[in-house]
Protein backbone atom coordinates (compact mmCIF):
# COMPACT_ATOMS: atom_id res chain seq x y z
CA UNK A 1 0.00 0.00 0.00
CA UNK A 2 1.28 3.17 -0.39
CA UNK A 3 1.85 6.21 2.12
CA UNK A 4 -1.67 7.78 1.61
CA UNK A 5 -3.51 4.97 2.34
CA UNK A 6 -1.45 4.47 5.46
CA UNK A 7 -2.56 7.81 6.38
CA UNK A 8 -6.14 7.18 6.01
CA UNK A 9 -6.28 4.27 7.82
CA UNK A 10 -4.75 5.87 10.41
CA UNK A 11 -6.87 8.94 10.21
CA UNK A 12 -9.96 6.23 10.28
CA UNK A 13 -8.70 4.90 13.59
CA UNK A 14 -8.32 7.66 15.13
CA UNK A 15 -11.57 8.69 14.73
CA UNK A 16 -13.19 5.81 15.39
CA UNK A 17 -11.21 5.90 18.76
CA UNK A 18 -12.24 9.77 19.52
CA UNK A 19 -15.91 8.78 18.77
CA UNK A 20 -16.14 5.45 21.16
CA UNK A 21 -13.63 6.26 23.88
CA UNK A 22 -13.99 10.01 24.53
CA UNK A 23 -16.99 12.45 25.02
CA UNK A 24 -15.78 15.05 22.38
CA UNK A 25 -18.77 16.23 19.86
CA UNK A 26 -19.20 14.08 16.71
CA UNK A 27 -19.26 16.88 14.80
CA UNK A 28 -15.49 18.08 15.79
CA UNK A 29 -14.49 14.45 15.54
CA UNK A 30 -15.54 14.86 12.15
CA UNK A 31 -13.97 18.15 11.40
CA UNK A 32 -10.76 17.21 12.50
CA UNK A 33 -10.36 14.20 10.05
CA UNK A 34 -12.01 16.21 7.20
CA UNK A 35 -8.78 18.71 8.58
CA UNK A 36 -6.62 15.91 8.24
CA UNK A 37 -7.12 14.80 4.98
CA UNK A 38 -6.74 18.07 3.80
CA UNK A 39 -3.55 18.75 5.87
CA UNK A 40 -1.85 15.35 4.20
CA UNK A 41 -3.61 15.96 0.94
CA UNK A 42 -4.91 12.70 0.69
CA UNK A 43 -7.65 14.26 -1.76
CA UNK A 44 -7.98 17.66 -3.57
CA UNK A 45 -9.79 20.25 -1.88
CA UNK A 46 -13.11 20.23 -4.44
CA UNK A 47 -13.31 16.45 -3.21
CA UNK A 48 -12.77 16.91 0.41
CA UNK A 49 -14.81 19.60 0.49
CA UNK A 50 -17.83 17.86 -2.08
CA UNK A 51 -19.67 16.12 0.68
CA UNK A 52 -20.73 19.95 2.09
CA UNK A 53 -22.92 20.64 -1.27
CA UNK A 54 -24.28 17.19 -1.60
CA UNK A 55 -28.10 17.98 -1.47
CA UNK A 56 -29.09 14.73 0.93
CA UNK A 57 -26.55 16.10 3.40
CA UNK A 58 -28.16 20.02 2.93
CA UNK A 59 -31.86 18.39 3.38
CA UNK A 60 -30.73 16.32 6.85
CA UNK A 61 -29.51 19.82 8.21
CA UNK A 62 -32.35 21.34 7.24
CA UNK A 63 -34.78 19.01 9.05
CA UNK A 64 -32.98 19.33 12.37
CA UNK A 65 -33.57 23.30 12.51
CA UNK A 66 -37.73 21.83 11.70
CA UNK A 67 -36.82 19.23 14.45
CA UNK A 68 -35.89 21.97 17.26
CA UNK A 69 -38.21 24.24 16.09
CA UNK A 70 -40.81 21.65 16.65
CA UNK A 71 -39.43 20.50 20.32
CA UNK A 72 -39.00 24.33 21.30
CA UNK A 73 -42.32 25.34 20.42
CA UNK A 74 -43.83 22.39 22.49
CA UNK A 75 -45.78 20.91 19.14
CA UNK A 76 -43.79 17.64 19.34
CA UNK A 77 -45.23 16.98 22.69
CA UNK A 78 -48.38 18.00 21.49
CA UNK A 79 -48.67 15.50 18.84
CA UNK A 80 -47.06 12.43 21.46
CA UNK A 81 -49.30 12.99 23.48
CA UNK A 82 -52.21 12.31 21.57
CA UNK A 83 -50.33 9.79 19.31
CA UNK A 84 -48.30 7.62 22.19
CA UNK A 85 -50.35 9.03 25.36
CA UNK A 86 -49.85 7.10 29.07
CA UNK A 87 -49.05 3.64 28.65
CA UNK A 88 -49.30 2.01 31.70
CA UNK A 89 -46.27 -1.02 30.45
CA UNK A 90 -43.80 -1.89 28.45
CA UNK A 91 -45.89 -3.82 25.13
CA UNK A 92 -48.09 -0.91 25.43
CA UNK A 93 -45.38 1.87 25.02
CA UNK A 94 -43.59 -0.26 22.11
CA UNK A 95 -47.27 -0.54 20.87
CA UNK A 96 -48.02 3.19 20.62
CA UNK A 97 -44.41 4.37 19.77
CA UNK A 98 -43.21 2.44 16.95
CA UNK A 99 -45.48 2.15 14.68
CA UNK A 100 -45.86 6.30 14.76
CA UNK A 101 -42.34 6.88 14.59
CA UNK A 102 -41.98 4.60 11.19
CA UNK A 103 -44.89 6.34 9.52
CA UNK A 104 -43.39 9.65 10.12
CA UNK A 105 -39.56 8.71 9.55
CA UNK A 106 -40.73 7.83 6.23
CA UNK A 107 -41.93 11.30 5.53
CA UNK A 108 -39.04 12.95 8.10
CA UNK A 109 -35.49 12.13 8.01
CA UNK A 110 -35.08 9.99 10.88
CA UNK A 111 -32.13 11.23 12.56
CA UNK A 112 -34.10 14.81 12.92
CA UNK A 113 -36.97 12.85 14.16
CA UNK A 114 -35.30 10.15 16.46
CA UNK A 115 -33.40 13.53 17.79
CA UNK A 116 -37.05 15.15 18.49
CA UNK A 117 -38.28 11.88 20.21
CA UNK A 118 -35.37 10.92 23.01
CA UNK A 119 -36.53 13.89 25.46
CA UNK A 120 -40.05 12.65 24.67
CA UNK A 121 -39.08 8.78 25.25
CA UNK A 122 -37.10 9.91 28.59
CA UNK A 123 -39.67 11.78 29.86
CA UNK A 124 -42.37 9.57 29.02
CA UNK A 125 -39.65 6.43 30.43
CA UNK A 126 -39.69 8.50 33.62
CA UNK A 127 -43.19 9.45 33.91
CA UNK A 128 -44.76 6.05 33.58
CA UNK A 129 -41.91 3.75 34.90
CA UNK A 130 -40.71 1.99 32.06
CA UNK A 131 -37.57 1.00 30.87
CA UNK A 132 -36.30 3.56 29.14
CA UNK A 133 -33.25 0.84 27.64
CA UNK A 134 -36.18 -1.14 25.90
CA UNK A 135 -37.31 1.94 24.00
CA UNK A 136 -34.53 4.03 22.82
CA UNK A 137 -32.97 0.99 21.06
CA UNK A 138 -36.31 0.35 19.66
CA UNK A 139 -36.42 3.92 18.60
CA UNK A 140 -33.76 4.14 16.29
CA UNK A 141 -34.61 0.87 14.72
CA UNK A 142 -38.17 1.31 14.26
CA UNK A 143 -37.23 5.24 12.51
CA UNK A 144 -34.67 3.27 10.53
CA UNK A 145 -36.57 0.56 9.22
CA UNK A 146 -39.23 3.47 8.56
CA UNK A 147 -37.06 5.66 6.65
CA UNK A 148 -36.73 2.99 4.08
CA UNK A 149 -39.88 3.19 2.64
CA UNK A 150 -39.54 6.48 1.07
CA UNK A 151 -36.48 8.67 -1.03
CA UNK A 152 -36.36 11.07 1.70
CA UNK A 153 -36.44 8.92 5.02
CA UNK A 154 -33.19 8.01 5.37
CA UNK A 155 -29.74 10.53 4.43
CA UNK A 156 -28.73 7.36 2.70
CA UNK A 157 -30.94 7.23 0.09
CA UNK A 158 -30.52 10.82 -0.19
CA UNK A 159 -26.91 10.73 -0.89
CA UNK A 160 -27.64 7.63 -3.19
CA UNK A 161 -30.20 9.64 -5.35
CA UNK A 162 -27.40 12.35 -5.44
CA UNK A 163 -25.24 10.23 -6.82
CA UNK A 164 -27.47 8.94 -9.48
CA UNK A 165 -28.25 12.29 -10.98
CA UNK A 166 -24.62 13.20 -10.65
CA UNK A 167 -23.92 9.85 -12.78
CA UNK A 168 -26.89 11.13 -15.16
CA UNK A 169 -25.30 14.44 -15.58
CA UNK A 170 -22.31 12.95 -16.55
CA UNK A 171 -23.21 9.76 -19.05
CA UNK A 172 -22.34 9.11 -22.10
CA UNK A 173 -24.19 7.54 -24.83
CA UNK A 174 -22.73 3.90 -23.62
CA UNK A 175 -23.95 4.73 -20.27
CA UNK A 176 -26.72 1.98 -19.41
CA UNK A 177 -30.04 3.61 -18.74
CA UNK A 178 -30.66 5.70 -15.42
CA UNK A 179 -33.32 7.84 -14.18
CA UNK A 180 -33.95 9.68 -10.98
CA UNK A 181 -35.34 8.12 -8.09
CA UNK A 182 -39.03 8.52 -7.65
CA UNK A 183 -40.28 9.15 -3.90
CA UNK A 184 -41.91 5.63 -3.08
CA UNK A 185 -39.68 3.64 -5.55
CA UNK A 186 -37.75 1.66 -2.23
CA UNK A 187 -41.38 1.34 -0.92
CA UNK A 188 -41.22 -1.84 -2.51
CA UNK A 189 -38.87 -3.23 -0.23
CA UNK A 190 -38.40 -1.04 2.56
CA UNK A 191 -42.19 -1.26 3.15
CA UNK A 192 -42.48 -5.27 3.43
CA UNK A 193 -38.99 -5.29 5.57
CA UNK A 194 -40.42 -2.17 8.32
CA UNK A 195 -43.38 -4.33 8.88
CA UNK A 196 -41.60 -7.69 9.70
CA UNK A 197 -39.12 -6.00 11.58
CA UNK A 198 -41.68 -4.37 13.97
CA UNK A 199 -43.36 -7.65 14.44
CA UNK A 200 -40.10 -9.15 15.64
CA UNK A 201 -38.62 -6.48 17.85
CA UNK A 202 -42.20 -5.42 19.67
CA UNK A 203 -42.65 -9.70 20.00
CA UNK A 204 -38.51 -10.70 20.76
CA UNK A 205 -37.47 -7.50 22.38
CA UNK A 206 -38.41 -8.44 26.12
CA UNK A 207 -36.05 -11.20 25.76
CA UNK A 208 -33.48 -10.06 23.37
CA UNK A 209 -32.72 -6.50 25.97
CA UNK A 210 -31.88 -6.00 29.28
CA UNK A 211 -33.58 -4.62 31.82
CA UNK A 212 -31.80 -1.48 32.82
CA UNK A 213 -32.02 -1.23 36.77
CA UNK A 214 -33.13 2.43 36.77
CA UNK A 215 -33.15 3.74 40.98
CA UNK A 216 -34.53 6.88 42.30
CA UNK A 217 -32.15 7.76 44.86
CA UNK A 218 -30.30 9.86 42.95
CA UNK A 219 -33.18 11.76 41.63
CA UNK A 220 -34.43 11.83 45.41
CA UNK A 221 -31.06 13.76 46.70
CA UNK A 222 -31.02 16.54 44.54
CA UNK A 223 -33.01 19.76 45.03
CA UNK A 224 -36.44 19.70 44.55
CA UNK A 225 -38.73 22.47 44.21
CA UNK A 226 -42.26 23.63 43.96
CA UNK A 227 -44.36 24.56 41.80
CA UNK A 228 -47.95 25.45 41.15
CA UNK A 229 -50.15 25.27 37.95
CA UNK A 230 -53.79 26.20 36.78
CA UNK A 231 -55.80 24.39 34.41
CA UNK A 232 -57.09 27.19 32.47
CA UNK A 233 -60.75 27.20 30.15
CA UNK A 234 -60.50 25.37 27.57
CA UNK A 235 -57.80 23.13 28.46
CA UNK A 236 -57.39 20.12 26.68
CA UNK A 237 -56.15 18.29 29.98
CA UNK A 238 -60.06 18.95 31.39
CA UNK A 239 -61.74 15.80 31.86
CA UNK A 240 -59.04 13.63 31.84
CA UNK A 241 -57.62 11.71 35.06
CA UNK A 242 -54.32 11.83 37.28
CA UNK A 243 -54.14 8.63 36.24
CA UNK A 244 -54.31 8.91 32.49
CA UNK A 245 -51.62 12.44 32.84
CA UNK A 246 -48.66 10.48 34.80
CA UNK A 247 -49.77 12.48 37.77
CA UNK A 248 -49.72 9.60 40.38
CA UNK A 249 -46.19 8.14 41.14
CA UNK A 250 -44.08 9.38 38.94
CA UNK A 251 -40.47 9.52 38.89
CA UNK A 252 -38.63 12.87 38.93
CA UNK A 253 -41.64 14.94 40.43
CA UNK A 254 -44.78 14.51 43.07
CA UNK A 255 -48.34 15.92 43.19
CA UNK A 256 -48.93 17.41 46.47
CA UNK A 257 -52.17 18.74 46.16
CA UNK A 258 -55.07 19.74 44.17
CA UNK A 259 -57.33 22.51 45.08
CA UNK A 260 -60.50 23.15 43.03
CA UNK A 261 -61.74 26.48 42.44
CA UNK A 262 -64.71 26.40 45.24
CA UNK A 263 -61.53 25.52 47.74
CA UNK A 264 -62.12 21.78 48.24
CA UNK A 265 -59.43 20.02 48.33
CA UNK A 266 -60.41 16.21 46.59
CA UNK A 267 -57.80 13.12 47.41
CA UNK A 268 -55.51 12.72 44.55
CA UNK A 269 -56.54 9.56 43.10
CA UNK A 270 -55.80 7.67 40.02
CA UNK A 271 -59.22 8.17 38.68
CA UNK A 272 -59.81 11.64 39.82
CA UNK A 273 -60.60 13.84 36.79
CA UNK A 274 -59.16 17.36 36.59
CA UNK A 275 -61.57 20.74 36.67
CA UNK A 276 -61.55 24.16 35.34
CA UNK A 277 -59.43 26.06 37.49
CA UNK A 278 -58.11 23.57 39.57
CA UNK A 279 -54.72 24.57 41.71
CA UNK A 280 -52.15 21.53 41.38
CA UNK A 281 -48.74 22.29 43.08
CA UNK A 282 -46.04 19.58 42.24
CA UNK A 283 -42.82 18.91 44.14
CA UNK A 284 -39.27 17.87 41.84
CA UNK A 285 -36.35 18.29 40.44
CA UNK A 286 -35.38 21.41 38.33
CA UNK A 287 -36.02 18.74 34.91
CA UNK A 288 -39.41 18.41 35.40
CA UNK A 289 -39.96 22.44 35.16
CA UNK A 290 -39.72 22.50 31.73
CA UNK A 291 -41.88 19.71 31.32
CA UNK A 292 -44.82 21.00 33.16
CA UNK A 293 -43.91 24.23 32.77
CA UNK A 294 -44.49 23.49 28.56
CA UNK A 295 -47.54 21.56 29.12
CA UNK A 296 -49.95 22.78 26.79
CA UNK A 297 -52.92 21.82 29.25
CA UNK A 298 -50.98 23.68 32.50
CA UNK A 299 -50.70 27.53 32.98
CA UNK A 300 -48.32 28.64 35.73
CA UNK A 301 -49.86 30.00 38.82
CA UNK A 302 -47.31 32.62 39.71
CA UNK A 303 -48.07 35.25 37.00
CA UNK A 304 -47.37 38.81 38.54
CA UNK A 305 -47.51 40.12 35.10
CA UNK A 306 -48.65 38.83 31.22
CA UNK A 307 -45.44 37.93 29.27
CA UNK A 308 -45.06 39.79 25.96
CA UNK A 309 -42.66 37.16 24.25
CA UNK A 310 -43.99 33.95 22.68
CA UNK A 311 -43.56 31.40 25.28
CA UNK A 312 -40.76 29.54 22.89
CA UNK A 313 -38.44 33.29 23.40
CA UNK A 314 -38.54 32.76 26.87
CA UNK A 315 -35.81 31.11 28.98
CA UNK A 316 -35.80 29.26 32.41
CA UNK A 317 -33.04 30.67 34.87
CA UNK A 318 -32.23 29.72 38.25
CA UNK A 319 -32.11 32.89 40.76
CA UNK A 320 -30.55 32.30 44.25
CA UNK A 321 -31.48 35.29 46.81
CA UNK A 322 -28.28 36.40 48.33
CA UNK A 323 -28.53 37.65 52.11
CA UNK A 324 -28.71 41.32 51.42
CA UNK A 325 -31.15 41.19 48.63
CA UNK A 326 -33.97 43.81 48.83
CA UNK A 327 -36.40 41.10 48.40
CA UNK A 328 -35.88 39.57 51.60
CA UNK A 329 -38.90 39.82 53.80
CA UNK A 330 -41.33 40.39 51.22
CA UNK A 331 -44.19 38.21 50.36
CA UNK A 332 -43.59 36.78 46.22
CA UNK A 333 -46.88 38.40 45.37
CA UNK A 334 -45.08 41.71 45.92
CA UNK A 335 -42.24 41.15 43.43
CA UNK A 336 -40.74 42.29 40.68
CA UNK A 337 -39.76 45.20 42.67
CA UNK A 338 -40.42 48.91 41.88
CA UNK A 339 -37.76 49.84 39.23
CA UNK A 340 -37.22 46.20 38.68
CA UNK A 341 -36.19 46.31 35.24
CA UNK A 342 -36.41 42.68 34.56
CA UNK A 343 -39.76 41.11 33.22
CA UNK A 344 -39.82 37.45 34.82
CA UNK A 345 -42.41 35.31 36.61
CA UNK A 346 -42.00 32.91 39.37
CA UNK A 347 -42.07 29.02 38.05
CA UNK A 348 -41.34 27.19 41.19
CA UNK A 349 -39.44 28.10 44.65
CA UNK A 350 -36.75 25.78 46.57
CA UNK A 351 -35.66 26.55 50.13
CA UNK A 352 -32.70 24.56 52.08
CA UNK A 353 -33.25 21.84 49.32
CA UNK A 354 -36.95 21.41 49.60
CA UNK A 355 -40.07 22.90 48.67
CA UNK A 356 -41.82 25.52 50.98
CA UNK A 357 -44.35 23.88 53.08
CA UNK A 358 -46.77 26.66 52.34
CA UNK A 359 -48.97 28.49 49.44
CA UNK A 360 -46.30 29.99 46.99
CA UNK A 361 -47.91 32.93 46.17
CA UNK A 362 -48.44 34.49 49.79
CA UNK A 363 -45.24 33.02 51.32
CA UNK A 364 -42.55 35.62 52.26
CA UNK A 365 -39.20 35.62 50.27
CA UNK A 366 -36.20 34.64 52.93
CA UNK A 367 -33.21 33.23 51.19
CA UNK A 368 -34.67 30.80 48.97
CA UNK A 369 -33.56 29.69 45.34
CA UNK A 370 -35.67 29.94 42.76
CA UNK A 371 -36.53 29.30 39.40
CA UNK A 372 -37.72 32.11 36.95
Amino acid sequence: MSVDAYITIAILALTFALLIKTKLPPAAVFVGALALTMTFRLASLDQSLDGFANPGMLTVGALFMVAAGMYSTGAITMITERLIGRPRALPGAQLNILPPVSIGSAFLNNTPLVAMMIPVIRDLSKTCRLAAGRLYILLSYASILGGTCTLIGTSTNLVVSGMVMDAMAEASPSTPYMREIGMFDPAWIGLPATVIGLGFIMLLSRWLLPMSKETEEAAEMRRRYGAEFTVPNGSPLIGKTLGDLGYINPVGFQLLSLKRSDGSQPESKPDLKLQAGDLLTFSGNIDYRPKLWGNSGLAPHLTGHEMESEPYERSLVKVVVSRRNDAIGRKISELPLPGDPLKANLVAVSRGGRPIDRPIWVSVSKPVTSTS
